[in-house]
């Protein structure tokens, strides 16, 4: 793990979370986004921007964080059954911990779930399975990425996400082959064209915002065909993997010393948090201001404002807990970002 690549990851999870605030926020019929999901409001404007967004662009957002989760539980480490029980142990206290709190604090406050949390779920699951994932990415190298990218391709689900169990293989194999792609070290240190890397990625993105845009307006206009769910399927995981590979590389060319200023960094501390209280919070919310404002552009209106608020509430909440009562901030972080 180099300096560049520490960053990255640290910057994207960040960058990450805002992007599964805005995949929450839309608040149009059918709020449950799925891959095969309909515009129900047809071609109106409001509904298929936000869908344009939380169901296209913003989709990148758990595929990387999934990555990075392999990734790193396996980055500098040779698997053995003891250092495998010490990571369920520290697992236990930075995800089940954490998980089980703010379950708790959401029934409380709400009176319902943090749906969010089915992430933890499925990251707990496959970090138990893990040494099967080792076994495979060690011995049989990308061949259970192709097999698992299938069951994902086909929206396959069977105890664990297979969006999750696809790219933590994926970040799992880079990690434990040692595997080194683009992006994961500064291009001033490569020898690579950086002007056609910087073609290229922009042709990329220009690629994966059209695909996301035809997405939502094919949801909008397709209606009921025994067809249209296997178009929409295959467009939406067109969209997710362009958009993984454009943000990834996107940071290549857009990152700098901004990065540095202390209140970026302050930010990026609390992404966590940001994730583990943003829900219910956002839903609730949500209702409650729609059901109060009755004129044209409302759902825009509160599509934007809401989730900056959210996640500003959110960093500021984080703040001050970290400053107050760390010791408190660290179980409800489970001990990142303090």
């Amino acid at each position: 793990m180099n300096k560049y690549l520490s960053k990255k990851i640290t910057f994207l999870s960040f960058f990450a979370i805002i992007a599964v605030v805005y995949c929450h926020a839309y608040n149009y019929y059918n709020r449950f986004l799925q891959p095969t999901t309909i515009i129900a409001e047809g071609t109106t404007p409001g509904a298929m921007l936000q869908f344009f967004i939380s169901n296209g662009l913003v989709r990148f957002g758990v595929p990387l964080f999934f990555t990075f989760s392999g990734y790193l539980f396996f980055c500098n480490w040779e698997f053995a059954w003891k250092g495998y029980l010490k990571k369920i142990w520290k697992r236990v206290r930075t995800l089940l911990v954490p998980y089980i709190i703010w379950k708790i604090l959401a029934h409380v406050i709400f009176s319902t779930a943090p749906f969010q949390l089915w992430y933890i779920e499925d990251l707990f699951k496959l970090v138990i399975i893990s040494p099967l994932i080792y076994w495979l990415v060690k011995e049989c190298k990308w061949f259970p990425i192709l097999i698992f990218g299938i069951l994902w391709s086909m929206d396959f689900t069977w105890l664990i996400n297979c969006e999750g169990l696809l790219f933590f293989t994926v970040g799992s194999y880079l990690a434990v082959n040692k595997k080194e792609i683009r992006g994961m070290v500064d291009l001033d240190d490569t020898i690579i064209d950086k002007e056609r890397y910087k073609r290229n990625t922009s042709l990329l993105t220009i690629w994966w915002v059209g695909g996301c845009f035809t997405y939502a307006l094919l949801s909008a206009t397709m209606g009921e065909e025994p067809y249209i769910p296997y178009v929409l399927l295959a467009m939406y995981k067109m969209n997710v993997l362009t958009g993984v590979v454009s943000v990834w590389r996107q940071y290549d060319l857009k990152a700098g010393e901004w990065q540095e200023k202390k209140w970026v960094k302050a930010m990026v501390s609390c992404t966590v948090m940001v994730y583990m209280a943003h829900e219910p919070f956002l839903h609730s919310m949500t209702d409650l201001v729609l059901g109060k404002m009755a004129f044209n552009g409302a759902h825009t209106l509160v599509y934007f404002l809401l989730p900056i608020i959210d996640i500003a509430g959110c960093i500021g909440l984080a703040l001050l807990i970290k400053k107050v009562c760390p010791k408190v901030y660290g179980l409800l972080v489970g001990g990142r970002g303090m």
